[in-house]
């Protein structure tokens, strides 16, 4: 089944659209959340939350590409939970959800400099060439390791490592000139 398709599942409120979801991009997100949480069991439970906020958001949201959508909603709850866990493991497990709900994570200030390191960001990956832009978004959104991407490319770890070194130096450059904080 094509992603119009699921999204249309969706937006008839149709059950089917998190099987078919799960069934065509569940392999991406579990080696998604399982490359960030370095556990089986929370990869699969990120998955099904996954799921489960497409469920929410669309409708009204409609990505144009459900894969890339699906993908960055597992990024985030991986990385969310990662945090979590963390905070517990240094011993701040009380629950904060009033304090979530009271107090923003972040300043307005905050939210409008990330928003536009991002804006810089991805306008720096559009303009280097597909290969080294497949490198850098495979290692730090994805969070494949080093050694994956150099087999799944066909390039040896040192290259991998190389180009990256290299990515991150001229993208460094360019945050400093827009005077974006690193």
């Amino acid at each position: 089944m094509d992603d119009s398709d699921i999204i249309g599942l969706y937006f008839s409120r149709d059950e089917r659209a998190i099987s078919e979801t799960a069934g065509k991009y569940g392999r991406l997100c579990k080696s998604i959340a399982s490359n960030i949480l370095k556990n089986d069991s929370d990869a699969e439970e990120c998955l099904s939350d996954a799921c489960l906020a497409a469920w929410r958001a669309i409708p009204p949201a409609r990505p144009d590409d459900l894969c890339a959508y699906i993908a960055r909603i597992t990024r985030n709850l991986a990385l969310n939970r990662l945090r979590s866990s963390k905070r517990k493991c240094r011993g701040g497990g009380t629950d904060t959800a009033l304090n979530d709900d009271i107090l923003p994570a972040e300043s307005l200030d905050t939210l409008i400099e990330s928003r536009r390191a991002a804006e810089v960001i991805n306008r720096y990956l559009y303009g280097i060439s597909a290969e080294k832009r497949k490198v850098f978004v495979m290692r730090y959104f994805f969070c494949d390791p080093v050694n994956d991407i150099a087999d799944c490319l066909g390039m040896s770890v040192g290259q991998v490592k190389m180009s990256l070194f290299r990515t991150r130096k001229e993208l460094k450059k360019l945050l400093e000139k827009e005077e974006i904080e690193i």
